[in-house]
């Protein structure tokens, strides 16, 4: 087998670097709260099985090695003593893999120096939020998409240069990083291949390695994949149900077509197909992966929601997009550059290279600046910098006073408690496993911590502030009939909200209410 040759210098990585820190500055760097409620607390777990004893997803979370997400947690289980420091550090790592890989990529289709670094300022700057799914190839913390993503970015590279042994270990180590990314680049790449075999008679000398590739992801990666299946069909569940409640309820702006951005859709499908074009002459394996995976799109379009399958939408097919929206911005940049490379007068042509240098400097510094004075500084929390919110001030707080073994409810976009507080919750909102019996409780507790019905419910990204509203109205006695029915020994809400408690702590926004045994008061 011929050896690797990446073609990065010095002075390139350096450049990709110094975009990092300008993404750093656009976007911040979150830890400890949001999405990441899912991540860090079970690395806590991990080390310290005195905490979260009652929490209701970290203890379902644990129950089973290998899950979806324990390989990603193996990473910062070493450091848990300084996982701040060590998210950080892998976030650097990760993220730096990232732009090489793309840059990589970028290189073998463009040549004109101007054009390969505005690909990538273009795609994470103004393009960041244009997405089908809410997905994106990178994110301003440390998360298994993030890492699977930098993994699978070089594994489309060695695959473009059909290095096929290297392609398909690294998507093995994608897929166990992040099961859904890893499992998409598998089939596409897999298809990829069946269709050179059948077309591309002159490239059939590779059918070994192929299928020497294709044993090694199904006897590793695969395996892991079969289990994770196994566990998530762990309870025999309404189908319509369980739609309505993870797909419909909880999940439509990841999962179901219909409830992505209109707007997404519009700037996104013409590149999409403009970039089908145009690597229809000028790179026959992008061709294929665009064409493949923009039919996944279609049929899992008809699956979920025609047909609302609950075998097809967990494999979240959208979040391919996002590499085509790569392949997108590279197409747009190999179109100026047989543009500029064509007979046009040569006044236009230095009109166009100043035009495109002009927005790549207003894409380099001056979004930038205005994304730093625009952003909720809360976002910057750097290891080295942490600013304390209110909420994760009252969560330090509950960490100092309360006891391991306390029970919580707190309003349902709260997030820091988990992290911040060392705290256990009856429900949490954002923290989910993927199994089916796990999703029926949490429907059921969700329902009754809230006073709502899904059915009812506004769905997806609305959820947070209809659920608050009726939190902060909950009456007392209904929650002492929680207390009564769970076990809670404490509520966290708005200081705006009066109840007949002990106060235990409070700031300006958040109060900690302790709630008095109901067995104890009889």
């Amino acid at each position: 087998m011929k050896k690797i040759k990446i073609q990065l210098t010095i002075k390139e990585i350096a450049g990709l670097f110094l975009f990092y820190i300008v993404l750093l500055v656009c976007w911040g760097y979150q830890f400890g709260d949001g999405d990441l409620i899912q991540l860090d607390p079970l690395v806590l777990s991990m080390t310290d099985d005195s905490l979260y004893a009652n929490d209701f997803y970290v203890q379902h979370a644990n129950e089973h090695f290998p899950n979806e997400r324990s390989f990603f947690l193996l990473l910062l289980t070493p450091f848990s003593n300084n996982i701040e420091t060590a998210s950080f550090v892998y976030h650097i790592i990760f993220s730096m893999l990232l732009l090489t890989g793309l840059f990589s990529i970028s290189k073998l289709f463009i040549k004109n120096k101007l054009l390969l670094w505005f690909v990538l300022p273009v795609l994470f700057i103004p393009l960041i939020n244009i997405n089908l799914g809410t997905n994106e190839l990178y994110y301003p913390f440390l998360h298994p998409s993030l890492t699977a993503k930098a993994i699978g970015a070089w594994a489309l590279y060695f695959w473009l240069q059909r290095k096929i042994i290297y392609a398909f270990i690294l998507v093995s180590l994608s897929t166990l990083q992040h099961p859904v990314v890893g499992i998409q680049l598998f089939l596409l790449l897999s298809a990829g291949e069946i269709f050179i075999f059948l077309f591309r008679k002159n490239e059939r000398i590779k059918i070994k390695q192929t299928i020497t590739a294709l044993i090694i992801y199904i006897s590793t990666a695969g395996i892991f994949i079969i289990s994770i299946q196994l566990r998530f069909r762990d309870s025999n569940v309404d189908h319509a149900l369980f739609y309505k409640i993870f797909f419909e309820f909880r999940n439509p702006h990841h999962y179901l077509p219909s409830s992505f951005s209109a707007v997404n859709w519009v700037v996104l499908v013409p590149l999409i197909l403009l970039s089908c074009l145009i690597f229809q002459k000028k790179n026959k394996y992008i061709f294929i992966f665009i064409c493949l995976a923009i039919t996944g799109c279609v049929i899992y379009t008809i699956m979920t929601e025609i047909f609302h399958s609950t075998a097809i939408a967990p494999i979240q097919w959208f979040k391919t997009t996002i590499w085509l929206e790569f392949f997108s911005v590279i197409g747009l940049a190999v179109s100026f550059e047989l543009l500029l490379n064509s007979s046009i007068n040569i006044l236009l042509k230095r009109i166009i290279s100043m035009t495109i240098g002009f927005a790549f400097l207003a894409i380099i510094i001056f979004i930038p600046i205005y994304k730093y004075q625009k952003m909720y500084t809360g976002y910057y929390n750097f290891p080295f910098n942490r600013k304390i919110t209110p909420e994760i001030e009252i969560s330090i707080k509950a960490k100092e006073l309360i006891p391991k073994n306390a029970l919580f409810i707190q309003p349902c976009n709260f997030t820091t408690l988990k992290y911040y507080g060392e705290r256990s919750s009856l429900v949490d909102y954002k923290a989910l496993t993927h199994r089916k019996s796990f999703i029926l409780e949490w429907a059921k507790r969700f329902e009754d911590v809230y006073d709502l019905k899904i059915e009812e419910s506004p769905i997806g990204l609305k959820t947070s502030m209809y659920a608050n509203n009726k939190f902060k109205n909950l009456s007392a006695d209904y929650i002492s009939q929680l207390q009564e029915k769970y076990g809670i020994t404490h509520l966290l809400t708005f200081k705006t909200s009066k109840y007949p408690f002990p106060i235990i702590a409070q700031n300006e926004v958040y109060v900690i209410y302790e709630i008095e045994d109901q067995n104890t008061k009889r």
